[in-house]
C-alpha cells in the first residue's frame, strides 16, 4: 500500500517534490503558443506598477548575485563531524571530488585498454543509474536501488570524516600548518588561477564551473589546507611510529628481506631488437643478431673503462651525444626492484646473485632487448642518509647546440641572482619554482624532492645533494642532461636509507590502524535531506555538462 504524505519521511516526502517539480517543469516545457489576456490600461496604476517592477528587478539582482557568488551555500550547514560545521558549498566540493577522481580514473585505465570494472556510464548523471560497484552500500529507505549518486554522497561523507577528526585531533597534538606549508598551498592556488585566466575565467569563477556553486577561493583553500594537514599529521606519525623500533627490530626486518635494501653499481647498454613488424621473422632476428654483436663487443673490454670507450664506439651518430656522457650507462646505488623495472628480471637476477664480483660481465639477451652488463660494484648495504632540496630546472632545447646550452646557463644564473637579490628564504625559493621551473614533477610543489636517496637522482644532482660540506640554505647550478638546475639545499638526513625505509615500513603498517581509530570514534550528524539536496545539484550540473559536451561534438 503507497504511504499518505504524513506518513512519508523527510527523505521521502523530499523526493516525491522533487519528481513533482520535474514533472511540472516538463509539461510546461511541452507548451506552445499560450497567450495570456490583459486587464485594459490604466495609467496611473502602470506607473505604480512600474516603480514596483523597479524595485523588485533590484532585488531579484541582489539576490541573484548572492545566490550566483554561492552565500547561502556557503552558510547552509549540511552536516557536522565532532560538532564542526559542513557547509553546502564544502559538501558540493567533496561531492564533485570524489566523482571527478572515479572518472579520471576509468579514463586513465582506458587508455591502457583496461577497465576498472565498476560500470559507471560517464554519460549520465550519476542519480541516473543504478550502482553496480564493489562497495556495499546502506539500503535506501524508499526500497529503491542504490544509484551512484548514494555511492558518491558516502565517499563524500567518509572523506570529510576522515579529514576533519584527522585535523582536529593534529590540532589537539599541536601539529599544525607552518609558513612552508602555506606557501605551497599559495604556489598551487595560484597555478590554478594563472590556467583559469588564460581561459578567461577568474579563480572563483573556474572554481564554481568545476565544483558548484558557492565552492570559490576561500573553500577551496580550506579544502587544500585539511588536507595538506592530514598529510602532515600521518607523516608525522609514521615517523613516531617507526622511531619506536629498537635497532634488534631493525636488523631482524634487513636480514629477512635483503634484496629490498641492498644495492649495486652496475653499467647497462641496451640495445632494442624491436622491430616495426611483429609479423617478420626475419628482421626480428637480424635486430636481435646485431644488438648481440655490439653487446659482445662492449663486454669484450678488460675494464670499466674500456667498456665506456665500446659503448660509445658502438653508438650510431643519433646516440653519439647520449652516450658522450661517461655516466649514460651507470646506475649508482641501484636497488633490485628498481634495475629489474629499468631492464628487465634477468637482469637484475644476474646482478644480484651472491656469487656476483666487481668486474663481472655479460650479454642478456631478452623479448625485446639485448643487455651489455658490466657489474661495477657487487650488492652491498648503502649507508648514506637522504636529503631534502628544491630545485628550478630550466630545459635544454631539443638538439641544443652550445650557443643554445649558454643562454639555457644564461637563464638559470639570472634566476639565482633574482634569488639572491631578494629575501633568500626557502619559500621565497619555492615562490620562483613554481613560477620559474619547468620540471613538471616538482614546479606545482615549490621545487621540492623530500628524502632523496642516493640512485634516486641524475648523478650530477645527485652528487651536488650529497657533497659533505652541504648546509642547510645552500644554492647553486648544476648542469645534467636535461639542463640546468638550480638547487636550494634544505635538510640532510644522517640515518642511513635503508634504516629510514624499514622505519616508515613499519610505521606505515601500523598508521593505518591508528588512523582508524581516530575516523571510528568521530560523530557525525547528518541531514540526510539537505545532503540528498546538494547531491542532486551536483548531478544537475553533472548532467548539464554531459549534454552541453554531447552538443558540441
Amino acid at each position: 500500500m503507497a504511504k499518505k504524505d504524513h506518513e512519508l519521511s523527510a527523505a521521502e516526502q523530499y523526493r516525491k517534490e522533487r519528481k513533482e517539480r520535474i514533472a511540472k517543469a516538463n509539461a510546461s516545457a511541452g507548451k506552445k503558443g499560450v497567450s495570456v489576456a490583459l486587464p485594459p490600461v490604466n495609467k496611473k496604476r502602470n506607473r505604480i506598477i512600474s516603480i514596483v517592477i523597479v524595485i523588485v528587478a533590484a532585488l531579484l539582482v541582489a539576490v541573484g548575485l548572492i545566490f550566483f557568488f554561492g552565500v547561502p551555500q556557503q552558510l547552509n550547514t549540511v552536516m557536522t563531524v565532532n560538532g564542526e560545521k559542513v557547509s553546502e558549498a564544502e559538501f558540493m566540493y567533496y561531492y564533485k571530488s570524489a566523482y571527478n577522481y572515479r572518472v579520471q580514473m576509468d579514463s586513465y585505465l582506458s587508455q591502457y585498454g583496461l577497465s576498472s570494472g565498476t560500470g559507471l556510464d560517464t554519460t549520465k548523471a550519476p542519480s541516473a543509474q543504478e550502482y553496480n560497484g564493489s562497495e556495499e552500500l546502506e539500503a535506501r529507505e524508499d526500497g529503491q536501488p542504490n544509484t551512484w549518486q548514494d555511492y558518491f554522497i558516502k565517499q563524500a561523507v567518509e572523506e570529510l570524516k576522515q579529514q576533519i577528526s584527522i585535523c582536529q585531533k593534529a590540532a589537539e597534538e599541536g601539529i599544525a600548518l607552518d609558513e612552508t606549508d602555506q606557501a605551497d598551498i599559495d604556489s598551487q592556488l595560484e597555478q590554478i588561477r594563472e590556467s583559469a585566466e588564460q581561459n578567461d575565467y577568474s579563480l572563483d569563477a573556474y572554481l564554481r564551473a568545476v565544483y558548484g556553486r558557492g565552492v570559490g577561493e576561500k573553500v577551496f583553500r580550506k579544502a587544500l589546507e585539511r588536507s595538506t594537514l592530514v598529510t602532515k599529521y600521518q607523516d608525522a606519525k609514521t615517523e613516531e611510529l617507526g622511531s619506536k623500533m629498537t635497532e634488534e627490530e631493525v636488523q631482524t626486518a634487513y636480514d629477512e628481506n635483503k634484496d629490498s635494501y641492498d644495492v649495486v653499481n652496475v653499467r647497462v647498454r641496451t640495445f632494442s631488437t624491436a622491430t616495426s613488424s611483429t609479423d617478420d621473422e626475419s628482421a626480428a632476428e637480424t635486430a636481435k643478431s646485431e644488438a648481440e654483436s655490439k653487446a659482445n663487443q662492449i663486454i669484450a673490454a678488460a675494464d670499466e673503462a674500456g667498456y665506456i670507450q665500446a659503448v660509445k664506439d658502438t653508438a650510431s651518430e643519433d646516440e653519439a651525444e647520449t652516450y658522450a656522457d661517461d655516466s649514460a650507462t651507470l646506475m649508482r646505488s641501484i636497488t633490485k626492484s628498481n634495475l629489474s623495472s629499468r631492464t628487465s628480471s634477468d637482469v637484475a637476477d644476474w646482478v644480484f646473485d651472491a656469487e656476483r664480483q666487481a668486474g663481472d660481465k655479460t650479454v642478456i639477451t631478452g623479448d625485446n632487448a639485448v643487455y651489455a652488463v658490466y657489474l661495477v660494484k657487487p650488492r652491498y648495504l648503502d649507508m648514506d642518509g637522504t636529503r631534502t632540496v628544491r630545485h628550478i630546472l630550466i630545459n635544454y632545447e631539443e638538439g641544443a647546440d652550445d650557443a643554445s646550452k649558454q643562454a639555457t646557463r644564461d637563464e638559470a644564473q639570472a634566476i639565482l641572482d633574482e634569488f639572491n637579490s631578494g629575501e633568500k628564504t626557502e619559500s621565497a625559493f619555492a615562490e620562483l619554482a613554481t613560477a620559474k621551473s619547468e620540471d613538471s614533477g616538482s614546479s606545482s610543489n615549490g621545487g621540492l624532492y623530500e628524502d632523496i636517496y642516493r640512485g634516486q637522482m641524475v648523478i650530477p644532482f645527485e652528487d651536488w645533494c650529497f657533497d659533505d660540506a652541504r648546509q642547510a640554505g645552500d644554492t647553486g647550478l648544476v648542469e645534467s642532461s636535461y639542463g640546468v638546475h638550480v638547487m636550494y639545499f634544505v635538510s640532510k638526513d644522517e640515518r642511513p636509507h635503508y634504516e629510514q625505509q624499514i622505519r616508515t615500513n613499519k610505521g606505515s603498517e601500523e598508521i593505518n590502524s591508528v588512523i582508524e581509530e581516530i575516523t571510528g570514534a568521530a560523530t557525525v550528524d547528518q541531514n540526510t535531506q539537505k545532503v540528498e539536496k546538494v547531491a542532486d545539484k551536483c548531478d544537475d550540473s553533472i548532467q548539464t555538462a554531459i549534454n552541453r559536451s554531447s552538443y558540441n561534438s
